[in-house]
C-alpha cells in the first residue's frame, strides 16, 4: 500500500506490503528493497467488474506466494532495468 505526501502521488512517503504489513525500505523517494507493485483494472467477464485492486508486496511474501503456484513462475535473465 503507497502513502504519497502529496495529492498528485508524485512523491511517494512510504510502502507498505499488503500481504505481512512491514514497511518497506525507502531512499529518498524510491523504494530501496524487493517490491511487486500490482494495478489491477478488472474488465467484463469477471466478478469484479470495472473495479481497480492495487496491491504492493515485498519479496518474501511473494516468494512465499508463488511457492504455492502448481506451475512455476517463467524466469528469465534481464540484462539491462
Amino acid at each position: 500500500m503507497r502513502f504519497y505526501k502529496d495529492k498528485e502521488k508524485k512523491k511517494l512517503e512510504k510502502v507498505l506490503c499488503n500481504c505481512c504489513g512491514r514497511e518497506l525500505s525507502m531512499t529518498g523517494n524510491f523504494v530501496s528493497e524487493g517490491v511487486l507493485h500490482v494495478c489491477k483494472d478488472w474488465g467484463f467477464f469477471s466478478e469484479k467488474d470495472l473495479v481497480r485492486h492495487e496491491f504492493d508486496m515485498c519479496e518474501q511474501c511473494y516468494d512465499k506466494m508463488v511457492a504455492e503456484f502448481q506451475i512455476p513462475v517463467t524466469e528469465r535473465e534481464v540484462l539491462e532495468v
